[in-house]
């Protein structure tokens, strides 16, 4: 039987699905909070969903004798793509923004295979944004002829089984992504303690078109999402980050798959032609490693990703990209527009929402 791996908002937030779906209303009230692309999927087991979902990266355990560095993880995932590429015989795609994750992946390659080896295997896909958001790896490590370069703005309707395409979605995800500057702007502590009373005050804040009642509703089961983790849950920062990192990690993985004019992909190719880079049990142990042993000092966004930047510029020539601020190349990169599509573990990609009905667990 099939299970849904993909959904989104736009999908949900339809009077068939609403009505014919018990739970979804319910769903949708946390849906608010989160990217409009994205779909929860509860990998902590909290939460009942009204369909039937597949989880694919479920949380790892937390080993306690887990001392891997950031770049540790960066080239023990080059290992694996060796290992992918040898088994299969396919080179890699970049899809490149310019941006800090889509440059850690260049320097993996670079640092793993070599400039020249790397050359050979690895296309890169960007756009004249990419260069501007990176202007030192582009003039000494791309630009110069180094790579076959296409444009990104294609990439949608060109998946192929015959690459392996590589991309950099979940990085934020480990790193608590920028959500936390919505908080910085109700707060001016970072850290403050977890108070269900603040934190509704602090839903209502960011979503005043929620009733009361739903915003206390996603309140309580962000709070008991928060049990389930390895370790305590005691601020603000790390509630923000332990939430995105288990509803929104699944959904973000595949959402781009949506936006082709595919309606179905090969089976295997989840496993052997899109590569999410981060998406490995290590780089999420070395999260929640992270978060646990640095619960108060990492949050502010002078220390955001910088483990990210640290290994850039451990690997790459670029010491001007020490004092860089970040730019926005990737959403037009991306264009992740609204699409209204959802895909299952067959990977069917459905266009009409009201197919959700087929993967309900109840209908009305």
């Amino acid at each position: 039987m099939t299970e849904l791996i993909y959904f989104n908002r736009y999908s949900l937030d339809r009077p068939e699905i609403r009505e014919k779906i018990p739970g979804v209303n319910d769903l949708l009230k946390l849906q608010y909070y989160m990217h409009p692309n994205a779909g929860i999927k509860d990998r902590s087991g909290t939460l009942e969903s009204p369909f039937r979902t597949k989880i694919l990266s479920p949380i790892p355990d937390l080993s306690p004798g887990f001392n891997l560095s950031y770049k540790d993880c960066v080239l023990n995932r080059m290992a694996e793509l060796e290992r992918l590429h040898l088994s299969t015989g396919k080179t890699f795609r970049l899809l490149y923004s310019g941006g800090i994750d889509s440059t850690v992946m260049l320097a993996g390659f670079i640092e793993y295979f070599g400039l020249s080896r790397s050359s050979q295997l690895l296309e890169i896909c960007c756009t004249p944004d990419s260069i501007d958001e990176n202007p030192w790896a582009w003039a000494r490590y791309i630009g110069p002829g180094n790579f076959k370069i296409k444009s990104s703005m294609q990439h949608h309707d060109s998946w192929t089984n015959d690459v392996i395409t590589v991309m950099g979605e979940g990085n934020d995800h480990l790193f608590s992504s920028m959500g936390n500057r919505a908080w910085s702007k109700f707060s001016n502590n970072l850290y403050a303690p977890v108070d269900p009373d603040v934190l509704v005050d602090y839903l209502a804040w960011l979503k005043p078109e929620l009733y009361r009642p739903g915003v206390e509703y996603c309140a309580e089961q962000y709070l008991r999402i928060a049990q389930k983790a390895p370790f305590a849950i005691d601020n603000m920062y790390l509630l923000n980050w332990w939430c995105k990192f288990v509803l929104d990690w699944e959904s973000v993985q595949v959402r781009v798959l949506v936006l082709s004019r595919q309606t179905q992909f090969p089976k295997q190719f989840l496993d052997q032609s899109l590569v999410q880079f981060f998406n490995t049990v290590e780089f999420q142990q070395w999260s929640m490693c992270f978060h646990k042993n640095n619960p108060n000092s990492q949050g502010e966004d002078r220390f955001y990703k910088k483990a990210c930047k640290d290994t850039i510029l451990e690997i790459l020539d670029i010491p001007e990209y020490a004092e860089k601020n970040k730019l926005m190349s990737w959403p037009r990169v991306q264009c992740l527009i609204r699409t209204g599509c959802f895909m299952d573990s067959d990977l069917t990609v459905y266009h009409n929402p009201l197919d959700l009905l087929k993967f309900a667990k109840n209908v009305l």
